[in-house]
């Protein structure tokens, strides 16, 4: 579109914006002298609406047609509200998509690592915990960024979230290859995040890996649905360690030091292993009354926050479908899903809200994607790496924020008399 239609549709714009004062104002103004300046500085300034974005709006035939329908029936047809909310909704929609756009972009241009990151790797024994790893590499990836102390200036926060972000998942997969003598394949950035994380895992030097849409889109749920989930015991790390001017890099590494723990991120393995040990769905009755007399636990149900069912475990259960359309049914499905029925109608874990949770379908998807159980928490850290940074940004930027320190009550001896070393 040229520079003078464009103008054009402009002026018109702002002719629209006049009408929200009556017709008799926008009769008195002359399109010529219209400023296209100042409307889009309106637009920034009144709904917070990216200069582009109006651009992207206004060069749209359908937006051209509503702007001279109104010009000329400004007495009829839809009201100003109407046009202007269409307008500025279309606008907000256009700048998402762009910022996604550039943010995409900005990911993928930093996924590569550096060499020495691969030296590092070489010094952890062949068959290493994949967690293990991704917890030492991340801490030590804050000596290769010195200036990630400056915490002071914004656009470096934003680079080293960037980079965190992005390098996650390459640091994940280089600790998977390494821990099965496996070359390293490097990032493509051709591919979205998911799809290159799963051909950076399972590519071949001398094959061309092409990830199933399925089993990508299946990914890019779970790593939807693990990326937040308040104040848990790696986001209370990650704050814990970030309040006192820490560097990112050793904030994450804390954090996921944190997730490493069976009572947190290795849940989903715990499922797994369970749902093992039962074997078969015709031992499912027995192993619920196991549970009952407390012999044993049944893992993936209940949750600190969820009180009912957690609203995460029915997509997952969905998505769990769908990928057995994809990879083949795994029996252990079958044993999770009897669990679930009976579990949901005996009174004695409904009364005790124990429902299903996230992570009782997520590590029967991993299975059958062909991923490791050591690998289970480390999936999760890749997306939590999100929600961490999220968590630590707003935190860098509240004025009243100060150093943790959780309040100790001492519940020990009022007063006691010494005893000497030798009468004790």
């Amino acid at each position: 579109m040229n520079d003078h239609l464009l103008r054009i549709l402009l002026a018109t714009a702002s002719i629209i914006i006049s009408l929200s004062a009556g017709p008799s104002m926008a009769a008195s103004l002359d399109i010529e002298q219209a400023s296209v300046r100042d409307f889009i500085q309106r637009m920034e300034t009144e709904h917070g609406l990216e200069p582009e974005a109006v651009r992207a709006v206004l060069a749209q035939a359908e937006v051209l047609d509503i702007v001279l329908e109104r010009i000329s029936s400004p007495s009829e047809g839809l009201p100003w509200d109407r046009y202007r909310n269409i307008f500025i909704t279309q606008a907000r929609i256009d700048g998402g998509v762009a910022f996604w756009e550039e943010w995409e972009e900005t990911i993928a241009s930093h996924a590569m690592v550096h060499e020495s990151i691969r030296n590092f790797l070489d010094g952890f024994r062949w068959g290493s915990h994949t967690m293990g790893m991704l917890v030492s590499v991340l801490g030590a990836k804050s000596t290769f960024y010195p200036d990630s102390r400056n915490l002071s200036s914004p656009e470096l926060m934003e680079l080293h979230i960037a980079r965190l972000v992005s390098k996650v998942a390459t640091v994940a997969a280089l600790c998977y290859r390494h821990s099965r003598g496996l070359p390293y394949i490097y990032p493509d950035a051709s591919l979205g995040f998911c799809e290159n994380f799963l051909n950076m895992l399972f590519n071949a030097p001398n094959t061309k890996y092409e990830p199933n849409p399925i089993l990508v889109r299946a990914l890019e749920v779970l790593f939807i649905l693990h990326a937040d989930h308040e104040q848990n015991c790696s986001t209370s790390t990650m704050r814990g360690i970030g309040s006192s001017l820490a560097d990112p890099y050793s904030s994450i590494g804390g954090a996921a030091g944190a997730l490493y723990g069976p009572l947190h991120g290795g849940a989903n393995e715990a499922v797994l292993k369970m749902l093992m040990e039962i074997g078969d769905v015709k031992n499912v009755p027995s192993y619920i009354e196991r549970v009952k007399n407390r012999e044993v636990l049944l893992q993936g149900f209940g949750h600190r926050v969820y009180k009912h069912y957690d609203p995460r475990a029915s997509i997952v259960k969905e998505t769990a479908d769908q990928v057995f359309e994809v990879t083949g049914r795994n029996s252990l499905i079958d044993i999770a899903k009897e669990l679930e029925r009976i579990a949901l109608e005996d009174d004695f874990f409904v009364s005790r809200k124990l429902y299903p949770n996230v992570d009782f379908y997520s590590g029967i998807i991993y299975q059958a994607m062909g991923l490791p159980v050591d690998m289970y928490p480390v999936l999760f850290a890749i997306p939590r790496t999100a929600g961490w940074l999220a968590q630590w940004k707003e935190m860098m930027n509240d004025d009243e924020q100060k150093i943790a320190r959780p309040r100790q009550v001492y519940t020990g001896y009022d007063s006691r008399d010494y005893v000497a070393m030798g009468d004790r």
